[in-house]
């Protein structure tokens, strides 16, 4: 097991804070709605942190199912951009992972291969607006981007067990609620009733 730093680089594991399921402009307003008084988050970096704590446990929940690849996978931070123009808040997790005994799975198994590189030509291909520093294919993957883009072999697995199917491609073109996304609005929810507090009037 190596003990590295994973940080999810797909939305629908982690979408961030900004305009997401996570945090958007009318959820104070929406919160607010019918009561009497308007509630505003107070404490917004004790609501952030409350969030990625929880995430982090559910991904850990997913990720140690495969106790031969992952050992571990803890909260350890998060980072925001200086502005929201090309990308958004990133979770970072301390993992203890087997990367090569993952690589070898993926390697090793034709349908969970053909699923990886359907994936990396999907999210990574360079186009209109996006330059990919990430080979988007299987066999450039692992040639010359695996030792510095792990995170995107661990998405993918992840993937593979949040949509319960090796070709996660089908499930990302289409908007779908997963057990993981409702468990994402229930984490929303809870912080919501602990950081919301009454506006002084």
């Amino acid at each position: 097991m190596e003990k590295i730093t994973y940080t999810p680089d797909n939305l629908n594991i982690f979408p961030g804070f900004y305009e997401s399921n996570l945090h958007y402009s009318d959820q104070e307003y929406n919160y607010s709605y019918g009561e009497e008084c308007q509630y505003e988050i107070k404490d917004f970096d004790g609501y952030r942190k409350h969030i990625c704590e929880a995430l982090s446990s559910k991904i850990e929940d997913y990720l140690t199912t495969a106790e031969d690849i992952c050992k571990s996978a803890k909260y350890g931070g998060m980072t925001s951009p200086r502005e929201y123009n090309f990308t958004t808040d990133h979770l970072l997790m301390d993992a203890e992972i087997d990367l090569e005994l993952l690589k070898k799975k993926i390697l090793g198994d034709s349908s969970y291969k053909d699923g990886f590189d359907s994936y990396l030509r999907y999210k990574y291909s360079s186009r209109s607006g996006f330059i990919s520093f990430v080979s988007n294919n299987v066999e450039e993957f692992f040639a010359e981007d695996f030792a510095e883009y792990y995170d995107v072999l661990i998405d993918y697995f992840l993937l593979t067990m949040i949509y319960d199917d090796k070709d996660v491609v089908k499930h990302e073109k289409r908007y779908e609620e997963t057990p993981y996304w409702w468990d994402m609005l229930e984490i929303v929810s809870d912080a919501e009733c602990q950081f919301m507090e009454r506006v002084n009037s």
